[in-house]
């Protein structure tokens, strides 16, 4: 383990922080990653640093702190970060209907078997919060359902390609939208979690609302501060 003068006066244990550093060897050990970097801070202090194997393992760079990682499906937390600061703002409450900022999620029919026919409906008996989308429960997402397919094919890219969905859509984010608009929800709000569509909505929600690009909105609210 990497020696941090504030491991003692953190409260954490060192010899099991050791543990933790041998558990990422062991992922480099058994080939399930080149190399991983862990780093814990605690009562504003960092308790933690170690590193295991390689940045670059066919030219034997070592993994180092300031090795940059691509973001994959951490950018989700990122996304709910700036949306929560709308909130802070005043701009969005987390109980509050989404309609007004995102009309194609209003009046949404309700699916009465997930794994039946599109067309056999019933209204929602709420609309969709901006709480639902943080949670991952606004009704529609990936999932096992008979819309399955046809939502997996609303990927976005570069995520389509690096999933292989060779029949993905290629959609501006309104165009996007009004696509969602067409598919009824596979369950009713707040009922059941289902994955990565709502990162994509509260994107464009983030858009729609701050008048700038997703890009801009996460630099200015979540990277520079």
């Amino acid at each position: 383990m990497n020696e941090i003068p504030h491991v003692q006066r953190s409260g954490l244990s060192h010899a099991r922080l050791e543990r933790l550093s041998r558990a990422l060897e062991g992922y480099v050990e058994r080939g399930e990653f080149a190399g991983v970097s862990a780093l814990l801070y605690r009562h504003g202090a960092l308790a933690y640093f170690d590193t295991s194997g390689w940045q670059d393992k066919k030219a034997q760079v070592p993994m180092q702190r300031n090795t940059i990682f691509r973001l994959g499906s951490m950018t989700k937390p990122l996304t709910n970060v700036a949306a929560l600061t709308l909130v802070e703002e005043g701009k969005l409450r987390l109980f509050d209907p989404v309609d007004e900022w995102l009309p194609e999620l209003g009046n949404r029919m309700v699916m009465r078997d997930p794994n039946g026919s599109p067309d056999d409906v019933y209204p929602s008996p709420r609309p969709i919060t901006l709480h639902d989308l943080l949670t991952y429960r606004p009704g529609i997402g990936w999932g096992k359902s008979s819309l399955g397919s046809q939502l997996f094919a609303l990927t976005a890219q570069p995520v389509a390609d690096a999933l292989q969905i060779s029949n993905a859509e290629s959609l501006t984010p309104d165009a996007w939208m009004a696509r969602i608009r067409e598919f009824p929800l596979v369950y009713e709000p707040g009922a059941r979690w289902l994955y990565h569509i709502s990162s994509d909505i509260l994107g464009i929600l983030l858009t729609r609302v701050t008048g700038k690009s997703l890009e801009e909105a996460l630099r200015e609210r979540v990277f520079e501060p």
